[in-house]
């Protein structure tokens, strides 16, 4: 399982790297806010569109070549961004960087999820998703700090972060190539699973690109608006972990409804200006409630379907953090286009309300027993 974990280590910094080094180079050529932007969400659009397509390509070729393919596919169009002058390549080898990180993240899910002893399936999920994250906060301060020293290194490296699954797995995968046989269309039962992590993504997504914004919007110095944010990515890492050994002791519906009723609470305090002594820890709150939400939704899948279906299950999870991704930043820029800086709280409270209304309405249980899930662990690996 370690270089499972290790592989979601490597995707994250791929994703953040790549993400931070495409938006400087875009800025280079001269474009407008606007399109950096358009560009980014297409991004994401492509990246759901990998996470779909993963599974029809492991049913004709199987989990190994899959995994190789998608990975030779993202880091090769990532070293090869810098040493191009046309903007209309630069943004077709996003759209094929997106496509193949989108399905690699989907091959590496289903196998932690397959794969894990089924009684520290909650904790196996934290872990990848711990490393994940921090790798995706890892790849922007390295993109950001060795771009103009190493530019065409800096790209390297991110290459090899996104063909690292590929080197790391190899052959280990087996189980994932015999769940794609069952077609693309996404599993009946996983509506709430798939609601946290929409919430997940558009939170994200909408804090990370706007909350730098709307704190400068309030006064805030620059020194002060790069420490809330940290705070903010450091409540998500120090919480995700944690909360995954919770959702082992008293469920998944559970926990999620306490993260997201703390996460309503802190977002609507941080809405009132409070002092920057007060803000710092409110962001370390919201970020350890908004953070979690990804691995609650990944171990609850891994609970819910039977090993033959898993395999889908993570390419709907993948699709629908990408479409909160897209989502989260234009929704929640509208809200301050009509309501005033407020109006990106307002949004992501919305959606989480809306997440915490879907819980307590729908009947979705928690999901199998120890006993069923290593019977079929067992059938599985056997």
């Amino acid at each position: 399982m370690i270089v499972t974990h290790v592989a979601g280590l490597a995707l994250g910094i791929a994703i953040g790297l790549y993400n931070t080094l495409a938006s400087l180079l875009l800025s280079g050529k001269q474009l407008s806010d606007a399109a950096i932007g358009l560009v980014s969400s297409g991004y994401f659009v492509c990246q759901a569109l990998g996470s779909a397509l993963a599974i029809p390509i492991m049913g004709r070729v199987g989990g190994p070549v899959a995994l190789a393919v998608c990975s030779a596919l993202a880091a090769a169009t990532g070293a090869l961004l810098p040493w191009c002058d046309s903007l209309v390549l630069v943004i077709a080898l996003r759209v094929s960087m997106g496509i193949g990180i989108g399905a690699a993240m989907t091959i590496t899910q289903s196998e932690v999820v397959q794969r894990a002893p089924q009684a520290r399936l909650e904790a196996s999920s934290g872990v990848y998703a711990l490393l994940l994250g921090v790798g995706f906060s890892l790849g922007p301060v390295m993109g950001t700090a060795l771009h103009q020293r190493w530019p065409h290194a800096i790209f390297g490296l991110g290459a090899l972060a996104a063909g690292m699954p590929s080197l790391l797995l190899g052959r280990r995968i087996r189980v994932v190539e015999r769940a794609a046989q069952s077609g693309i269309q996404p599993p009946g039962g996983i509506f709430l699973p798939l609601l946290s992590v929409f919430a997940y993504g558009f939170a994200e997504a909408a804090l990370v690109t706007l909350y730098p914004v709307v704190l400068q919007r309030q006064g805030r110095s620059t020194f002060e608006v790069g420490a809330t944010l940290s705070a903010f990515v450091l409540g998500a890492l120090l919480a995700t972990y944690p909360v995954a050994l919770l959702c082992r002791r008293i469920g998944q519906r559970k926990t999620l409804a306490l993260v997201l009723v703390i996460s309503i609470g802190a977002l609507s305090l941080l809405s009132a200006q409070p002092p920057t002594a007060l803000a710092y820890g409110l962001s370390v709150l919201a970020g350890a409630s908004v953070g979690p939400m990804y691995t609650i939704g990944m171990g609850w899948i891994g609970r819910l379907l039977p090993s033959s279906e898993v395999s889908r299950g993570m390419a709907a999870f993948a699709f629908a953090v990408s479409v909160g991704c897209i989502v989260g930043p234009s929704t929640t820029g509208l809200a301050m286009t009509l309501l005033g800086v407020n109006g990106a709280f307002l949004a992501v409270i919305a959606v989480q309300v809306i997440a915490l209304i879907g819980l307590r309405a729908s009947g979705t249980p928690d999901g199998a027993s120890d006993a069923t899930l290593e019977a079929q662990h067992g059938e599985l690996v056997g």
